[in-house]
């Protein structure tokens, strides 16, 4: 009884062998064997490991102050890896670094919040990159024909910081490139609602941002 009549407690018993190797019956009172709440598990890990992402280089999400992602991130990455420079039906190490790069889950799930890829563009990275056949040379061939990748591979080129150096020798007061949009033609984007219009990829960004939300690169130009 524990002081209630409608209630009643029984004794709980387990069996263990001691140490002459007897099989005993105990209470277990005051508290239960933590080992036998511990549970052996025979099959924990494949021999022969197969995962449908390749890479987990990328930060976590939902990491405040321990991980922070951001699309300079993905930008700086994808510059290295000289993906702008892959073409459709191009085969060779650039294709297979490139796929490996984006064959992980937290990135797969930034792109799509991304803003530069719509939800068709990236539902096909994410069938290309889900368990890549890396012996296809045609692998990111599908990634390639997209709008969106085109894009991301046009605000990454803008970007790249060995721009300058792969441009042909000129004066020290060469004129602007003409990538660069005119301030003009930016205001004329604007609408007149105040808006920052971005210089490199006229993403229009609400006033008194200083860096754009879509490729993360200064308003300033």
């Amino acid at each position: 009884e524990d002081g209630d009549a409608g209630r009643y407690i029984p004794d709980v018993f387990y069996r263990f062998k001691n140490e002459y190797g007897i099989e005993v019956k105990q209470s277990a009172k005051p508290c239960f064997p933590v080992e036998y709440l511990l549970v052996t598990l025979t099959h924990g890990f494949p021999t022969s490991p197969s995962p449908v992402f390749l890479s987990h280089s990328f930060p976590v999400e939902n990491r405040p102050g321990i991980d922070r992602q951001a699309i300079s991130q993905v930008i700086s990455a994808l510059s290295e890896l000289k993906a702008p420079e892959i073409q459709p039906g191009q085969t060779g190490d650039k294709a297979k670094e490139v796929v490996k790069y984006l064959s992980d889950w937290h990135l797969l799930a930034f792109i799509g919040t991304m803003g530069v890829l719509g939800n068709n563009d990236v539902k096909v990275v994410a069938k290309t990159v889900a368990s890549p056949n890396l012996a296809d040379p045609h692998v990111l061939d599908p990634i390639l024909n997209t709008e969106g990748w085109g894009t991301l591979m046009a605000i990454v080129q803008e970007s790249a910081p060995a721009r300058s150096s792969r441009a042909p020798p000129a004066p020290s007061a060469a004129p602007p490139s003409s990538d660069e949009i005119p301030p003009e033609l930016l205001n004329d984007m604007g609408g007149g609602g105040g808006g920052k219009v971005c210089p490199h990829c006229t993403f229009e960004n609400p006033p008194g941002g200083v860096d754009c939300e879509v490729c993360g690169l200064p308003l300033s130009g």
